[in-house]
């Protein structure tokens, strides 16, 4: 499979571009090698291990380690740099606080910023936003609450979107309300004919 690649990239391209591509897959070829060979210690955690291969990978690939692996390492970078700062961050308003997620965001993608903002899930992005302001949330009448939360998702989904979770919503808690109100008259019902049948309950519990 290697020697099928170095062989299409020499057939590809011509100079310049054909030397730096060869030289590139070479490295990234020996760096699979040296994993495969040893690898970090097994009972290393995540981030022992991460740090093991960003060590090699530079070893081995020089300051070509930043152009294979730079955004795969700006996102692991971010995964602990954003736990910390959404532990931190409690207490402050919802907007700081997204405010300072993006401001890290930004830091630590760099360059890589609109290419991994393009490849994101906008719903994880959306749920973390509304993580991000639960505490404000939960201080809102229930009417306030959802009109921000609708606000929050016309941005993420779009109008016809939004509007349409709001209807499902709707009909959840519709749905929701109305298990409760059986499951209530149905303790009712049962702690007020106790001495009924049970062929008898089972009757007027399904027409309930």
């Amino acid at each position: 499979c290697d020697a099928s690649i170095l062989t299409f990239i020499s057939n590809r391209y011509g100079n310049p571009e054909k030397e730096k591509l060869l030289d590139l897959f070479k490295k990234y070829f020996q760096y699979e090698a040296e994993m495969r060979e040893a690898g970090p210690p097994s009972a290393a955690d995540f981030q022992q291990k991460y740090d093991f291969f960003k060590k090699k990978r530079r070893e081995v690939m020089g300051k070509d380690a930043d152009l294979v692996f730079g955004m795969e390492e700006a996102q692991v970078d971010f995964m602990g740099l954003s736990h910390r700062l959404i532990t931190a961050s409690k207490g402050l308003s919802g907007d700081e606080r997204v405010k300072q997620y993006d401001t890290l965001k930004k830091t630590t993608f760099g360059s890589y910023y609109n290419s991994i903002v393009k490849r994101e899930d906008t719903f994880n992005s959306y749920q973390i936003e509304l993580s991000l302001r639960e505490d404000d949330m939960k201080k809102l009448p229930e009417a306030e609450r959802r009109a921000r939360t609708s606000v929050i998702q016309e941005r993420y989904f779009g109008r016809d979107a939004a509007a349409q979770i709001a209807k499902a919503e709707a009909e959840e808690a519709a749905e929701q309300k109305r298990l409760a109100d059986y499951d209530a008259k149905e303790k009712e019902f049962l702690s007020a004919n106790a001495s009924l049948p049970d062929a008898d309950k089972a009757v007027k519990i399904r027409d309930l």
